[in-house]
């Protein structure tokens, strides 16, 4: 185990190596998830400015520099630490056309640094709190699917897996998820999956879908990144009645068919998406090109 404080002094280095100073940094892997194994990396990810103002221009006319920053392996921690930043150009420009991974950053309740008036703006200018465009919404409901997709392969659904890895399966349960927060509630999804479970009504924590699922997320705990179960058994195995698996992955697979008839009313004139001009004038404040 890597303590926090350990992984901020890496970040505190990585600032003096290349002239940065870092905004926000948080946990954005499985740990923040809520199912973490004994095995799990640390998914670290930060946001940075150069504190050279010159070396930005415009967001959105110009090409980035230097838009990403990786922390090189450490013999001491082996695999353990995965460390990665992106430049304000990177997360702005992203983060104006909808991207979902940033949004999931700004989400994240593992916080190793924090920027407070870089946090307050960057929610007001993207209304992180608000109702989200219609465009934006969509974006990142496809993109959710597109991670379903990734980690279920040529199943098209729940019911038709067998062998699958049980982390790939509960980041495609995640993701499904979090697509049906949007769906119902319009803003952000939060990133903890006990989170996105609460979306439910109170009675679904009594139901055998619910057992399943908890009992999905304890054996991921308890287990390493790479466990392969075969569905059936493993269904088998916890349950002397396999009577709540099958409900649960009718109950996933039922999520799927709506989020997929949701898509279906897609608008492709929809294209409103965030107001750019009050986010490029937030990245010219933000990088000091203001002041020059």
């Amino acid at each position: 185990m890597i303590s926090k404080e350990i992984i901020i002094q890496k970040l505190r280095n990585l600032e003096a190596q290349h002239g940065i100073t870092i905004l926000y940094a948080v946990e954005s892997g499985s740990r923040a998830w809520g199912f973490d194994s004994n095995d799990s990396d640390y998914d670290v990810r930060f946001i940075f400015k150069y504190n050279d103002p010159r070396r930005y221009y415009s967001l959105f006319d110009k090409k980035e520099f230097g838009d990403v920053i990786l922390y090189k392996i450490d013999p001491e921690y082996e695999d353990l630490l995965d460390i990665e930043g992106w430049n304000i150009t990177k997360v702005l420009k992203l983060a104006g056309n909808g991207n979902s991974a940033i949004f999931e950053w700004l989400m994240s309740n593992i916080v190793y640094i924090k920027d407070d008036n870089f946090i307050k703006e960057i929610y007001k200018v993207f209304n992180l709190k608000e109702i989200l465009p219609k465009s934006v919404q969509n974006f990142i409901i496809l993109h959710y699917l597109g991670l379903k997709t990734q980690c279920l392969g040529e199943n098209l659904e729940f019911s038709s897996i067998k062998t699958i890895r049980i982390k790939k399966l509960m980041y495609a349960i995640r993701a499904v998820l979090a697509a049906k927060w949007i769906i119902d509630k319009q803003t952000i999804p939060p990133i903890n999956i006990f989170k996105l479970i609460a979306n439910n009504s109170l009675s679904f924590f009594q139901s055998e879908e619910f057992s399943f699922l908890s009992k999905l997320i304890n054996t991921k705990r308890e287990t390493l990144e790479k466990f392969e179960i075969y569905l059936p058994e493993f269904r088998a195995m916890f349950e002397q009645n396999p009577i709540s698996s099958a409900k649960f992955i009718s109950y996933m697979d039922g999520i799927l068919d709506d989020i997929n008839r949701y898509c279906e009313t897609f608008q492709v004139e929809d294209k409103e998406g965030f107001d750019k001009t009050s986010v490029d004038s937030f990245y010219l404040n933000l990088s000091g090109l203001k002041e020059l």
